[in-house]
Parts: C-alpha cells; structure tokens; sequence
C-alpha cells in the first residue's frame, strides 16, 4: 500500500472538501497510484501554483504515527513540473521541521528559474532556514532530471538512471535518522513462507 496524495490541481467546487487530506491516501501498488491519477485527472485542472505545504504536513503525521519505533522509513518524492511554489517561506519552515520524522524528502524536476532558489536552499547543508533553524538536508534532496536524463539514452535506460539516482542517499538518510534519533536497528523480521 503506497499512500498517494495529489497537489498543484483547480478542484471544482462540488469537490472541493478541506477534509480531503484526512481520507485514507493508501492506493495498492503503483497500479493504485496510476489509476488515482487518472481518476482524478478527470476531475481536475491544473493549476499555474503548487501547495506542498499540506501534502508535506500530511506525509509528515503519517510518518510520525507510523515510525515511532523505529520500524518505518517513509520517502515522500515530489514532482515538481512548471509551476510555482505556493507559501514557499512556510514550506521551508515546514521541512525543517521534520527533523525527527523518518522521512526522505526528494524533490523531482526540471531546474526553472523559479525553482532555483528553492533547489539551492534545499540541498545546501550549510543553509539555514528561514526560521533560524539549521536545515535537515541529511533528508532533502533536488534532482534535477536535466542533469540525470541521457537524451541518446532508451527511455527505460533513463528510468533506471532516475531511479537510481533517487534512491542512491536513502539509505544514508535512513542511517543517518536513527543516529540522530539514538534508534538501535531491531533483529530481522521473520516472514513466514
């Protein structure tokens, strides 16, 4: 089960239900992603501003009730395409907040001139958040799909290169989460077969 959240979208009005974020977000397999999107990409249109803020939230609690004994590790990949940043001070705010959440946080897309300010801030380790706080950039990361796709390359060539490159520091997040955390790794899991 994969939990699916949507963003970036003008939702009709009849549609439209602060509580949207509270359903159950869980979809079976990527195939359960796929046609949660296609669903609603009847339903919707796009919007020219992105609200992160809410899905990041969301991920967030979802995280922090499910990871608590250290058993959870949760990546929240975001698609980042043309359109701008909605509440971006707040959404600075918000992933430095995630500290102590198992939680990666990759942002995914063509670097823009808009987003460039965005992507620096969130992969400098140096960078202090606008809150003063230091950044959590041991979890965050932009790739810029410019610089990882080959343009002579078979599409299933570069879908093996992003997925590669999206996942080659999850496990030193993860590592990295349960140092900071003070988080001892349990003995195996058994499955029974």
């Amino acid at each position: 089960m994969f939990p699916a959240f949507g963003l970036g979208a003008k939702i009709p009005q009849a549609l439209n239900n602060p509580e949207n974020l509270e359903a159950e977000p869980y979809c079976r397999g990527i195939d359960g992603v796929l046609e949660a999107y296609r669903i609603a990409k009847r339903k919707i249109m796009p919007s020219d501003r992105a609200e992160y803020l809410a899905v990041l939230n969301a991920v967030d609690k979802i995280a922090e009730n499910e990871g608590k004994n250290g058993l959870h590790y949760f990546i929240l990949l975001i698609f980042i395409s043309g359109s701008s940043i909605a509440n971006f001070k707040r959404l600075l705010d918000a992933i430095s907040n995630v500290r102590k959440t198992p939680i990666s946080i990759i942002f995914m897309g063509r670097r823009m001139a808009d987003l460039n300010g965005f992507c620096s801030t969130a992969s400098s380790k140096r960078n202090a958040f606008p809150s003063g706080v230091k950044t959590n950039s041991d979890f965050v990361e932009f790739i810029d799909l410019n610089s990882v796709m080959i343009q002579e390359a078979t599409a299933k060539q570069n879908e093996r290169r992003i997925a590669e490159r999206a996942l080659r520091n999850v496990p030193w997040h993860l590592i990295a989460y349960m140092h900071k955390n003070n988080i001892a790794a349990k003995p195996p899991i058994q499955v029974g077969q």
